[in-house]
């Protein structure tokens, strides 16, 4: 059991705050529509796949690292504090695999430094 700190490490609250600003930016930066294929958002898919990427250390730390001690927390907050924290991971994994899935199955290409992010289902 992991002894709680007064305040998170600096690591997390940097991956932290680039999460938040990549989430930001590719709400900013979405679009819909048939347009995506004929102009894709190229911008939008690598904040996208930034969160995603940025997702796996930030669970890392926040696994090895112990959290802030908490002020009281009692009954249904503590359950609505757990539940809100899982349904953020679950947005922060999701919304970038399903974005991912939709511009495979447009068959849209989407070029990270050179290379193509690779197809994870065979377009429509």
């Amino acid at each position: 059991m992991s002894v709680a700190t007064a305040r998170y490490s600096r690591s997390l609250v940097v991956i932290h705050g680039v999460t938040a600003l990549a989430v930001l930016g590719a709400w900013l930066t979405a679009e819909g529509g048939r347009e995506v294929v004929r102009n894709p958002p190229v911008l939008h898919f690598w904040l996208g796949l930034a969160v995603l990427v940025l997702v796996v250390p930030r669970l890392i730390l926040r696994l090895a690292e112990p959290a802030p001690a908490a002020g009281p927390r009692h009954g249904w907050l503590a359950i609505g504090a757990t539940l809100g924290h899982g349904l953020l991971y679950l947005l922060l994994i999701g919304l970038p695999l399903t974005g991912w899935y939709a511009v495979s199955r447009m068959g849209v290409s989407v070029p990270i430094f050179g290379l193509h992010l690779p197809a994870i289902a065979a377009p429509v």
